[in-house]
């Protein structure tokens, strides 16, 4: 063996689409770049991703990535509360408009927001919401 202390369980069709699919957390496009057909990519996708060592290769790698860029799912949702909360406070949007885009994209990265467009829904609305569950509801009630 090549130094590994057990083989890996995966085929390389699988390794690769584990690898694609931490560029995204997309399991279809993750199917179609790891070389799956098309027409099967979604159902490939979605099989591959409740394949036992698909899953335990994936929790491994998102776990060191994890600790690698120490970025968390929980800490980029109280941060988008922080932005929201300072934006109302001082009514700065330059500043706030790019912090809120780069959260958004981690956001995104870690599934925190689906791509489905929800009517009624609204980015404002949002962190209002988020920025209220931080100060106890105070936020937007002239109690601060």
């Amino acid at each position: 063996m090549s130094g590994k202390s057990k083989p890996s369980k995966l085929t390389p069709k699988q390794r690769r689409f584990v690898s694609e699919y931490l560029v995204d957390c997309n399991a279809t496009q993750a199917a179609r770049r790891a070389g799956y057909s098309k027409k099967t990519a979604h159902a490939s996708g979605r099989e591959n991703l409740h394949k036992p060592a698909i899953e335990e290769e994936l929790k491994k790698r998102l776990a060191a990535r994890e600790q690698r860029t120490e970025v968390k799912a929980d800490q980029v949702i109280k941060d988008l509360a922080i932005v929201a909360k300072l934006g109302r406070r001082t009514h700065s949007t330059r500043v706030t408009n790019n912090q809120v885009k780069a959260l958004e994209l981690l956001g995104k990265h870690f599934k925190l927001f689906t791509d489905v467009v929800e009517h009624g829904f609204s980015w404002k609305e949002f962190a209002v919401a988020a920025a209220k569950s931080l100060d106890g509801g105070k936020c937007g009630t002239g109690r601060d």
